[in-house]
Order: structure tokens, then sequence, then C-alpha cells
């Protein structure tokens, strides 16, 4: 080898070396960051808006359309009569049924399906639009009406 080329071969090698910080390549560590301390920060306060009301002002209509009773002594001599506020009788909620569902086994019958929950052939069959109700399928699912 010449001797130009090894110079020029230690001058790369050295600027390999001083431009990696003088490490070789397996020391080459990054720098570890220096944690800092969040700043303090003042906690959000709670404020509370002032209630405003709003009352609106008596207008004449609404003075000329509520008549002010004037009080007034009933006389001895009447009866009392049934009264417009008298309560009427209340109605009383009625449970819905709950519906009732029923997968067809093998060997089931419309008859025997109906016989197990108490109603009839025909309505098992009216509830469930049943054009033949002697063709069941297995895992068919049936509506079974309420008694």
């Amino acid at each position: 080898m010449t001797r130009s080329f090894l110079v020029e071969l230690i001058v790369v090698v050295l600027a390999l070396v001083l431009g990696y910080g003088g490490m070789s390549f397996a020391e080459r560590r990054e720098p570890t960051p220096t944690p800092s301390l969040p700043s303090p920060v003042e906690p959000p306060t709670a404020t509370v808006a002032p209630a405003v009301t709003f009352t609106p002002a008596p207008t004449l209509i609404a003075q000329l359309a509520t008549p002010t009773p004037s009080p007034t002594e009933p006389l001895a001599t009447e009866t009392p009569t049934a009264s417009a506020t008298a309560s009427l009788p209340t109605r009383t909620p009625t449970a819905t049924p709950t519906p009732i569902f029923y997968v067809v086994q093998a060997g089931d019958s419309l008859d025997g399906i109906a016989r197990r929950f108490n109603v009839t052939a025909d309505a098992i069959s009216r509830a469930n639009h049943l054009g033949d109700p002697n063709s069941l399928a297995e895992g068919q699912k049936l509506l079974i009406p309420p008694k």
C-alpha cells in the first residue's frame, strides 16, 4: 500500500471516531432525558351563578278574565247537593299476559300442544296463522294464546 492511501485511511477513521464523540459504535448511547417537574396548576374553583326568576306582571286581560268571588253566606234552609267535584271511580289496570312461545319437538301434534297449555288447537292455529294445522315442522316456533 502506498503512503498516501494510508494517510487517507487514517483521516477517514479519525473523522468517524471524532464524529461519534470518540466512542465506538457499540458504546454509543442516546442521552437520557432529564425529568422535569410539572408546573403547579391551580385547581378550578366552582362558581355559582345567582338564580334569576321571572315573574310576569299581571295583564289587563288576565284581570278581566279572572272572576273575583264575593263572600256569601249559605242560607240555613238550603240542603247540600252533590257537587261536580265528587270523585269518579278509577279504572283498575289489568295485567297484560306475557306471551308464551313453544318450539315444536319431533312427534308433537297441535292437539297435544293445545292440551299441554290448556288451550284449543284452533286458538293456536289462529294465533299463528297456520294454513294446515297438521303440518307442524320440528323447530317451528308457535305463539300460545292466553287462556
